[in-house]
């Protein structure tokens, strides 16, 4: 079979074997400059070495990946051993993945779990551009459906599937999410780097009981967090955000997703009033549905009448307003 003119090749879920993957790609796929297939079952799609050996050798023209792959149910328990055990994990872990941007995720659920590998898109740019480890990105994802359930039996899971494992990067979009339940998961994830959450925690933090508030020092004192997402916020959340900032002094770059009637220019005044708090925090952007260069003319007004910043510029791309100055 002769395809000259094929670039683009996207399986849903390829049930073949690994060997008849590889039989194809090297009749019809040298010129290949995306790949996107999911994968089920099959442990042999695990082996980083022999994906690398077949990428350069067979698809030198790549630009674009993304590998999903996902057990069933009955071996979920036992490739989730292998997550903490064998390390495959890091089989992806050597400088051909790393020099391509292409990062690895893993998502849990309370029934099964996925593992993907994805080229990096641009809301990664400021990890990538910040990464401080030698591992690139390694995502742990907590997502919102039916099959996850954050209780106690979820949080035994997700302990036995991310040992050993060290996660820069975790994203959380479930709306059940507890602020008891995120210092658990924090607790397990030391080496995170970046976090994402689609909506503030279920606060109050009264709530918390002695053993929670020394978890949320422990937390605080050990995390590596320097940037922080924060969905669905208003500017009655202010409570909600100097607890981020609390639990995480080391941010250097906070985004906040707001609602469209959330006044972001108060947001703004609050979180410059904690930057004593937050020494290293040089970027701050808001989200927001109907913003426009009217809001990027009272976010102005807002520095230079509220608040004292050195060297800063204002931007807006989209419905993205960013500030930055320098430290």
């Amino acid at each position: 079979m002769n395809l000259p003119h094929l670039k683009s090749i996207y399986f849903v879920e390829f049930s073949g074997s690994f060997d008849e993957l590889e039989a194809f790609i090297k009749e019809i796929c040298s010129q290949l400059q995306m790949l996107n297939i999911g994968v089920c079952y099959d442990k042999a799609y695990l082996n980083g070495n022999r994906w690398e050996r077949l990428i350069k050798e067979y698809m030198p023209q790549l630009e674009k990946f993304y590998f999903n792959f996902t057990p069933s149910s009955d071996d979920d328990r036992k490739t989730n051993s292998s997550y903490s055990s064998d390390g495959f994990i890091h089989q992806f872990n050597s400088p051909f993945w790393l020099e391509r941007k292409l990062f690895r995720e893993l998502e849990v659920n309370s029934i099964t779990s996925t593992f993907s590998i994805r080229s990096y898109r641009k809301e990664y740019n400021y990890i990538f551009n910040r990464e401080k480890t030698d591992h690139g990105i390694i995502q742990l994802t907590i997502g919102n459906n039916e099959y996850t359930k954050l209780d106690r039996p979820y949080i035994k899971k997700l302990k036995s599937a991310v040992k050993a494992i060290q996660f820069t990067h975790l994203d959380i979009d479930n709306d059940n999410l507890t602020v008891k339940m995120l210092l658990d998961i924090l607790h397990m994830l030391p080496n995170i780097e970046s976090l994402k959450l689609s909506s503030i925690p279920i606060f109050p933090l009264e709530s918390l009981s002695i053993e929670d508030i020394k978890n949320n020092l422990s937390v605080s004192a050990i995390n590596k967090i320097t940037q922080v997402k924060l969905g669905q916020v208003t500017e009655d959340d202010e409570e909600e955000i100097e607890f981020f900032i609390n639990l995480c002094p080391h941010i250097e770059y906070l985004e906040v997703e707001c609602m469209s009637d959330t006044d972001v220019s108060l947001l703004l005044k609050f979180v410059m009033t904690q930057r004593t708090h937050i020494p290293k925090l040089c970027c701050l952007c808001f989200i927001n549905p109907i913003a426009d260069d009217n809001m990027v003319r009272s976010l102005a007004e807002a520095i230079v009448f509220d608040i004292v910043i050195d060297n800063y510029t204002i931007q807006r791309s989209g419905n993205k307003i960013s500030v930055h100055w320098k430290l």
